[in-house]
């Protein structure tokens, strides 16, 4: 696999992981919350 092949894949993967955090984070938020009252 070339270099460019490779920063495309890991620019990819953290973008998945930055956009599953944020979806993650806002479940935890809601259970949180929930919890609460």
């Amino acid at each position: 696999m070339d270099e460019q092949k490779i920063n495309k894949i890991l620019t990819y993967m953290g973008f998945a992981a930055r956009a599953n955090k944020i979806a993650f984070g806002k479940d935890m938020l809601k259970e949180y919350l929930s919890d609460k009252r």
